[in-house]
């Protein structure tokens, strides 16, 4: 049991909080990148949403958006 690292056993029950995002598009995305964790550090936030928006092809979006995420 010492052995064992408790950060991938905790059964967090995030199904509440996750339905409470607004769309299901945002539903998607934190489940993809987060899978089930309740929260994040903000580093964590912005590199998932950067890799989203180099994805779609929408990289330049994202670095003019980055000011004004920070």
């Amino acid at each position: 049991m010492d052995q064992v690292d408790f950060k991938y056993i905790i059964n967090n029950k995030i199904n509440n909080k996750v339905m409470q995002l607004p769309s299901m598009h945002s539903r998607i995305f934190w489940l993809s990148n987060f899978k089930c964790q309740t929260s994040v550090s903000a580093d964590d936030f912005l590199q998932a949403l950067k890799e989203a928006y180099e994805s779609s092809r929408q990289g330049a979006h994202f670095d003019n958006m980055l000011p004004h995420l920070k």
